[in-house]
């Protein structure tokens, strides 16, 4: 994306005006934050004099290893935002076996954390006690967080998202390989949340190949589970790392009852396996005042304990549901035999237009599966297609959109390899079910021939 496109984008979100500053791997704490002069990234983030709520904060190409704590403290009005240059791979690297600290840590208020790429390429996967393990990639702390379209991948848990993160969310964020074996079972979740205060988004996300969990909204009888609005997330095979096996990938509910929820539009899978995967509302205290909507739960479907006040209506359920009355049934789509047909969901990115996450449900096994992408891109617009079981790989579909339906390839194979050494193999979802990653480019190109997906395409951001 071009950074004139970028920067009316931030006008338009209320920033016009702002202040520019720039992190590189190679910048220093004497620096001024200037392209000429960068700062380096911890010193970025404990903010400068200069900056103030409404500037931004580039982060250049490279990687900055360690661990990191933003106190970056923006307003509701103008946050500070901290993003991944244009067309850059903004790398923090963790390095480390240790439980503590996290990767990144964010504390201050109102800070939007856009583009980055956060992983930890120690090895180490498997602990002998269940109170160590790998560190969490990201731990949220600040008011009024947003995390945007950030690539969180290989830590202990994905992202913790605390109780004293009030009024934040995550926001289209790919979060994958999160987790360990201890000599109990697999640990670690894409996301654990917990919320008392405000209301907590998890939004237009992909959570997958956990070791354990990968929406997990858990605590004991202290805490609190209240508030959140879980939308347009896609979450798979999530357990399917450790020796142990799948396990769920969405699980709202613990040790208090979690109260004034909604789950809606999102979309959940499990490669087949000996072991039932599921997702879980109510999970010991139960819930109260929750809506569950137009959710399309494959191959592990829902389980309720103890709901109460519930509507749960327009869902699709297969190849079970446990503690919904008759009356709840009815007005949903179960499933017991497998299905056929194909469904694909397309669910656009409300900060970079243009891009999108895909949900492609094929009980048919088609090789390919035509979409029309016309609702999202201009004819003669250059994009590309991402498998985000491969986030960072090379395209499976692109070029100079026409107008016609994009032909998508559902039976890939090659997936982002974890790092390390997981208890159970890494393998790609079969061809009944991909996710894929819709990212388009600013300019419109000329045409110059052939068919939609030929040609060759630009380095993707």
């Amino acid at each position: 994306m071009r950074l004139s496109l970028i920067l009316s984008l931030l006008s338009a979100a209320g920033l016009a005006g702002a202040a520019e500053f720039f992190v590189s791997p190679f910048g220093s704490p004497g620096g001024n934050g200037s392209m000429a002069s960068p700062w380096d990234l911890s010193t970025a983030l404990a903010q400068p004099a200069a900056v103030v709520p409404g500037d931004t904060i580039w982060v250049g190409e490279g990687t900055y290893r360690g661990s990191f704590t933003s106190l970056l403290r923006g307003t509701a009005a103008r946050p500070i935002v901290v993003r991944a240059a244009p067309a850059a791979r903004a790398v923090i690297d963790g390095e480390s076996d240790s439980l503590l600290p996290a990767v990144f840590t964010i504390r201050g208020a109102y800070a939007w954390i856009w583009g980055l790429e956060i992983l930890n390429s120690h090895p180490r996967r498997t602990y002998p006690t269940p109170a160590t393990g790998r560190p969490t990639g990201i731990d949220i702390f600040g008011t009024g967080v947003r995390l945007v379209n950030c690539l969180v991948h290989d830590h202990g848990s994905g992202i913790g998202f605390w109780s004293n993160s009030v009024d934040s969310q995550l926001y289209g964020v790919i979060v994958y390989n999160n987790g360990w074996d201890g000599p109990d079972r697999g640990h670690g979740h894409a996301v654990y949340a917990q919320n008392e205060q405000g209301v907590k988004r998890i939004t237009d996300s992909v959570f997958f190949n956990s070791f354990s969990h990968g929406i997990h909204i858990y605590g004991s009888e202290e805490a609190s589970l209240n508030q959140f609005r879980v939308e347009g997330n896609i979450a798979f095979d999530n357990g399917a790392l450790s020796r142990t096996g799948i396990t769920r990938n969405i699980l709202l509910g613990g040790g208090t009852v979690a109260r004034d929820n909604l789950l809606a539009d999102n979309y959940t899978y499990f490669s087949p396996s000996p072991l039932v995967g599921q997702n879980n509302i109510g999970y010991r205290a139960g819930c109260d005042g929750m809506a569950v909507r137009r959710n399309y739960f494959a191959n592990g479907g829902l389980v309720a304990i103890e709901c109460r006040n519930v509507v749960i209506e327009d869902n699709f359920f297969h190849p079970y549901i446990f503690g919904l009355p008759e009356a709840q049934l009815a007005r949903n789509t179960y499933v017991r035999t497998r299905p056929t047909g194909t469904r694909v969901f397309v669910r656009p990115n409300e900060y970079e237009p243009g891009r999108a996450h895909l949900a492609v449900f094929n009980w048919d096994l088609r090789d390919r599966v035509p979409v029309d992408l016309s609702p999202f891109l201009r004819p003669g617009q250059v994009f590309a297609i991402r498998d985000l079981q491969n986030p960072l790989g090379p395209p499976v579909a692109g070029g100079v959109f026409d107008g016609r339906p994009v032909s998508l390839p559902l039976n890939l194979t090659t997936i982002a390899t974890p790092v390390g050494e997981p208890g159970a193999q890494a393998r790609h979802t079969p061809s009944e079910f991909g996710a894929f990653l819709l990212l388009p480019y600013a300019a419109p190109v000329r045409r110059r021939g052939g068919e939609n997906g030929s040609g060759r395409l630009p380095a993707i951001p």
